[in-house]
């Protein structure tokens, strides 16, 4: 039997050629798709494939050059903080509904604590876990107010000189927040290729696009 990771690596080939089959009645469509190796983010009518997950690049290079610390941070832990969103929202809706907007706006104002804390009661994540999470978000806090690098800790050691387990822990959580993912994307992976290929659904999405168009125009008004 093949891995998730196996499963969803041969399967974005055929999402992305669903996708552009019928292009323009996707236009709204959101959808992240991704692996330790590869993802595939389909938004604001884009398709952004990227075949060699550079995400483990980023994380060894934080803290190689002095200046990027701050910025590089900021950066991957705004990630983790979206695949953590991400989760969520795929255990409650699916990979594929035309709700994704909707609920887009109704987990914006939802603290990234308070999604870990929703991860947690749903048995999710383990507090191991969880702790590190909460440890990669301190730092980003404290660096996104502090005015200067030197006055952030991580683990009680100032960060550049813990900046090799900063990295060890950001590795570590990014790729167990993907392993989490990757269940639900193949739990859930026949029900969007199947959707993906039904012109009942292409045309109903036409719709919902249309009927989101024009209800943009007259909020707009």
């Amino acid at each position: 039997m093949p891995s998730d990771e196996e499963t969803l690596n041969a399967a974005i080939p055929d999402i992305m050629r669903l996708i552009r089959k019928d292009w323009l009645s996707f236009l709204d469509l959101r959808l992240l798709i991704i692996t330790p190796s590869q993802w595939l983010y389909v938004h604001n009518g884009r398709m952004e494939p990227h075949y060699e997950l550079i995400e483990n690049a980023r994380i060894d290079r934080i803290g190689r050059a002095q200046h990027l610390v701050r910025g590089d941070v900021i950066d991957f832990v705004s990630k983790l903080e979206s695949l953590v969103r991400e989760i969520i929202q795929a255990r409650i809706l699916g990979l594929f509904s035309p709700k994704v907007k909707e609920f887009d706006d109704v987990l914006q104002p939802v603290s990234f604590d308070r999604c870990i804390r929703l991860l947690i009661k749903w048995k999710v994540i383990e507090g191991g876990l969880k702790s590190k999470i909460v440890e990669l978000k301190n730092v980003r806090n404290g660096l996104a107010h502090s005015w200067s690098e030197s006055d952030v800790l991580y683990e009680n050691i100032s960060l550049h000189d813990n900046i090799e387990e900063f990295r060890k822990d950001a590795k570590e959580v990014w790729l167990s927040l993907i392993k989490i993912y990757m269940k639900e994307e193949v739990k859930h992976l026949g029900i969007l290729l199947n959707k993906l290929g039904d012109y009942n659904t292409i045309n109903a999405w036409s719709d919902i696009t249309r009927e989101r168009e024009s209800r943009g125009s007259t909020d707009e008004e």
